[in-house]
């Protein structure tokens, strides 16, 4: 990765945390959710993902959002990306 995308992708993450301190969990949820929103731009976009590895939100992959209130995933994000580790 180059030190302008570096750039670029930290100063993405800040501004999704400027917008989660002014708006809070929900609305930043169903902003990073929308695949037009502020969150994505060319190719690139945020998603979010909680300490147990459940996706929250996700512009483009739908299938693999979980929210809170849904049956709790003992699988990692990473496994229902990529596949389990052998």
């Amino acid at each position: 990765m180059e030190a302008r995308e570096q750039i670029e992708g930290r100063n993405r993450v800040q501004e999704a945390i400027a917008f989660y301190e002014s708006a809070g969990k929900e609305a930043t949820l169903r902003g990073i959710d929308k695949p037009d929103g502020q969150f994505v731009r060319n190719e690139r976009h945020l998603f979010a993902v909680d300490l147990e590895g459940n996706m929250l939100a996700h512009p483009i992959k739908k299938d693999l959002t979980r929210r809170s209130g849904e049956e709790p995933s003992y699988e990692s994000i990473f496994d229902r990306l990529f596949g389990p580790l052998e």
